[in-house]
């Protein structure tokens, strides 16, 4: 896929516009289209031609310095859930200013030649990337709002880790198998249990402790089955084992990655080089405690008026005069 057209549209210039002025700029969602319109007619668009999907918003980030930076954003396209299969030509991206109640269509992109997308019945697990570069200075207030129903690919975990620093982390490649599986019965029909996980596996890892918190990728080949069986996204650790449920026993073995973050891990602990930032007016961050202020032991901030003189202290009669000066009373 070329990609060979591509714009801003003009609410999208408007609220990049705002972004550089110090509004928080927020790209919300995307969506597919089947159709394309004159390359000269992109920045005019107001939705994509033919919408055919909505796709999945995984990711953003700055990129680049000076004349070079720009915002990447990573897209995901799956078939699943699509009953009818399409000629993928347009890639919409919407955002929305903070004081908007509404998103409008940002950026879109377009390729005359287009991408076969399949319907799900006919291929399973489909997934593909696409990263949109967007020239956006770095004082610009820009935000993404990542889908929740984005794929945890291996490679991406993998990135992620290794962006993060390895401290405190173990990484795994584990199968989750398709026997072993108990049915815990407690209560009810079966019916019932199975729409409440019920179905139960331990799978014995190296390492793991009860303090730790897996992430568990499932590898793409698994993930049909995952789905069938209803795989329940929580992982539990006790000791040298990770517990998984499912509505169903799975029919196959299903290849996955874990990463065991142990306590304080994530934070970096000791080895961290992580620096809290100084608070700002737009940005969050550390403050120190000044004179006439106090803190108590469990973290409760009181303000003292020792120290202050009376000829320092704004009387009613004083905010009354100022407040006659800037709403004068009407004659």
């Amino acid at each position: 896929m070329s990609w060979n057209s591509s714009a801003y549209t003009a609410l999208g210039s408007a609220m990049l516009t705002e972004a550089l002025s110090g509004k928080r700029m927020t790209f919300t969602r995307a969506v597919g289209g089947a159709g394309t319109v004159q390359t000269a007619e992109l920045p005019n668009a107001t939705e994509v031609a033919d919408q055919k999907q909505s796709l999945i918003l995984s990711s953003g980030e700055m990129t680049g310095e000076g004349e070079n930076t720009a915002y990447k954003i990573k897209i995901q396209i799956s078939n699943n859930g699509l009953q009818q299969g399409y000629t993928l030509h347009q890639i919409g991206i919407y955002a929305k200013l903070d004081d908007s109640d509404s998103d409008a269509l940002a950026v879109i992109f377009q390729d005359d030649h287009g991408f076969e997308i399949q319907p799900e019945a006919a291929m399973n697990n489909f997934l593909m990337e696409f990263f949109g570069v967007l020239a956006i200075s770095n004082t610009a207030q820009i935000y993404l709002t990542a889908d929740p129903n984005a794929i945890a690919t291996e490679a991406w975990v993998r990135k992620l880790l290794a962006e993060q620093g390895s401290s405190g982390t173990i990484i795994k490649d584990i199968t989750i198998p398709a026997d072993g599986w108990d049915w815990q019965r407690e209560s009810g029909d079966e019916e019932t249990l199975r729409d409440d996980f019920r179905c139960v596996v331990d799978v014995a890892v190296d390492d793991v402790t009860e303090d730790m918190f897996p992430s568990v990728a499932l590898h793409k080949a698994a993930l049909e089955v995952a789905k069938r069986a209803g795989l329940c996204p929580t992982v539990q650790a006790n000791a040298g084992v990770l517990r998984f449920w499912a509505r169903n026993a799975p029919e196959a073995d299903m290849a996955a990655t874990v990463a065991l973050v142990s306590p304080g891990g994530a934070s970096g602990g000791g080895s961290s080089s992580y620096v809290l930032p100084v608070a700002t007016a737009t940005r969050l961050g550390g403050v120190k405690i000044g004179s006439g202020v106090s803190v108590s032991a469990d973290g409760t901030i009181s303000a003292s008026t020792s120290g202050i003189t009376q000829d320092e202290v704004v009387s009613a009669a004083d905010t009354d005069k100022m407040l006659d000066e800037i709403f004068p009373a009407e004659s």
